[in-house]
């Protein structure tokens, strides 16, 4: 139970992470650290997992090369990634190495494993967010593929790469992270995120009203930071009935509403809103965020009055373009 609850705690975090990366509002706060501190921290969050595992660990930190400029915190968060991927893809009794070394100005963070290896096909799509090489229903391993993508961000924003190479399926991976060792951050991180924001924000997103609701709060936390950004005007409801009493007071443009919710749920509240006058709301679009993946459960979405649906997780690109698209085929007469 405790081990499930914290899986849940990382997976609503990563997600969190993931709508920051992509409305610009990750930031880091850089001072001169000492990467080995931070290695060896991240190890201490990790290990309990490697014993259980019997994994042979292999660390060579090179003293001259430990000092850097960057966030404490996210670069614990992306060696943790890091070995917490190794550890997972790696079979009991396999081995992991660590090493800190110069190349050119940088330094040259590598993390090594003897686990399941990567395929060359899916080297290209390592970092993508939501993208496993298994993605299959029944695959061994748990995740979203997040990790990893955020791993990319991270170090971006501080002015560095990340790279992977693999002999192949069960020959091991190589995870090389590069940290400049001496770069105006701000800059570079500042210009990043203003560049990512203006990419991922379609223009229909501008002060469009739109009403958010699902029962879990640190998920319309993350559906309001994936759309404020844009200029959107939110407002967010944890119950449907507290919604359909939005929906005839606030006047929303756009419906997205998770279907799954106690007592009142989704289907309840398109139901409600469809029968309405066009004037009070009847004919605003909506979207139906939905964890069901059978094609039945999403022809019932589709027939009770939803116009799209976007399965849970919800990438955030995904769901802001998916949005301006039902904007710009709905008609301005159900956007007034």
């Amino acid at each position: 139970m405790i081990q499930n609850g914290q899986s849940q705690a990382r997976l609503i975090e990563d997600l969190l992470d993931v709508a920051r990366v992509v409305n610009g509002r990750m930031h880091i706060e850089p001072q001169t650290i000492d990467l080995r501190a931070v290695i060896h921290a991240a190890l201490n969050t990790i290990r309990p997992a490697m014993e259980a595992k019997e994994l042979y660990l292999d660390i060579d930190l090179a003293d001259e090369v430990s000092i850097v400029r960057g966030d404490a915190d996210r670069l614990q968060q992306v060696v943790w990634n890091l070995l917490s991927n190794a550890t997972k893809f790696t079979p009991s009794g396999g081995a992991i190495q660590i090493r800190l070394e110069h190349d050119d100005n940088y330094a040259c963070l590598s993390v090594t494993d003897t686990g399941e290896g990567i395929h060359p096909a899916f080297l290209p799509y390592v970092f993508d967010r939501f993208r496993q090489a298994d993605s299959t229903s029944r695959r061994i391993y748990g995740g979203l593929g997040l990790g990893l993508a955020i791993v990319r961000h991270l170090v971006e924003l501080h002015g560095g790469t990340v790279r992977v190479t693999s002999a192949g399926e069960g020959q091991g991976a190589t995870f090389t992270v590069y940290l400049p060792l001496e770069s105006n951050l701000t800059r570079h991180s500042d210009a990043a995120n203003a560049e990512r924001l203006q990419l991922d924000c379609p223009a229909e997103l501008l002060d469009l009203r739109i009403l958010l609701v699902d029962d879990q709060p640190d998920l319309l936390e993350l559906l309001q930071d994936i759309f404020t950004p844009c200029g959107s005007m939110v407002q967010m409801c944890t119950s449907a009935e507290e919604a359909l009493t939005m929906v005839q007071t606030w006047h929303p443009n756009i419906l997205i509403s998770d279907i799954a919710m106690p007592e009142k749920d989704g289907y309840w509240l398109i139901n409600q809103i469809r029968a309405l006058p066009p004037e009070a709301g009847g004919t605003m679009p909506a979207i139906a965020l939905t964890a069901y993946v059978r094609v039945e459960d999403r022809m019932r979405v589709l027939t009770s009055g939803f116009q799209l649906y976007v399965p849970k997780p919800v990438e955030p690109v995904e769901i802001r373009t998916t949005v301006a698209h039902l904007v710009r085929t709905a008609g301005t007469d159900d956007l007034v």
